[in-house]
């Protein structure tokens, strides 16, 4: 290997216990113990509400979410409801916890993730806002 990039040779094979890809998959693959909170759980949950809001703001580049229309694409709509009722979902039910590996969390928990996760979508609308008073036309 080139060591001036800073790589090193790893001696282990692929896939046994002492490699690092081994280690990397052992970790994230355990199982949660009762009370056991993951780093990054959070973090997940509001990327996905991120996302589901950004997606109302993505569909312009000038114009606010309110003139475009909330309701002037019941797909988006009807696809980001589902995505929202089911993302909480997956932490109240046992069944989908264990399935998608998540952990409990308050409904109230939930609603804080869902507004952290508005923040991205609160930014773009005052940047488009800001950009037609210093752009006027």
């Amino acid at each position: 290997l080139d060591r001036s990039a800073g790589l090193r040779r790893i001696d282990t094979a692929q896939g046994t216990p002492e490699s690092p890809g081994a280690r990397i998959r052992a970790a994230l693959m355990a199982p949660l113990r009762p009370g056991e909170v993951r780093l990054g759980a959070d973090s997940r949950a509001t990327l996905v509400y991120a996302e589901l809001m950004k997606s109302f703001s993505a569909r312009s580049e000038t114009r606010t979410i309110f003139e475009v229309g909330l309701f002037s694409n019941l797909k988006l709509l009807a696809s980001v409801a589902v995505a929202l009722v089911a993302q909480p979902w997956m932490h109240h039910s046992a069944t989908l916890q264990a399935f998608f590996r998540t952990v409990s969390m308050s409904w109230f928990h939930c609603g804080m993730l869902v507004l952290v996760g508005m923040a991205p979508v609160l930014v773009l609308e005052v940047i488009k806002v800001i950009r037609r008073q210093v752009r006027p036309g």
